[in-house]
């Protein structure tokens, strides 16, 4: 999904880029229905314990995490063919990209 916000930006797609996104669209092909769904599960999963963890800690910034995680979970579903890249999904990346971003110090 990046890599088309990139493209929107800049116009054009590297060769490394280009054969990036060729080898992984070659293996997700490859995988079965099943090893689809058991990476798509790991991906949730791992959100799941990394906001576990962050709560723990008394973190409380959560709308950005939360803006962070529904990108990359839907950037995944878009991935592994569980569902169709949307128009909203390039706000979506931008808003990931200045989530992403570390905030200035409060003086």
């Amino acid at each position: 999904m990046l890599v088309r916000l990139a493209l929107e930006q800049f116009g054009k797609e590297s060769e490394i880029e280009t054969s990036m996104r060729a080898a992984v669209a070659a293996l997700i092909a490859e995988l079965t229905h099943e090893e689809r769904d058991l990476i798509w599960r790991e991906e949730n999963r791992a959100w799941e314990i990394g906001e576990r963890l962050l709560r723990e800690r008394t973190f409380d910034d959560w709308r950005p995490f939360q803006e962070y995680r529904a990108v990359a979970l839907r950037s995944h579903e878009v991935m592994l063919g569980r569902r169709e890249l949307e128009p909203q999904d390039f706000e979506q990346a931008r808003r990931r990209q200045s989530c992403a971003k570390p905030r200035a110090a409060e003086p």
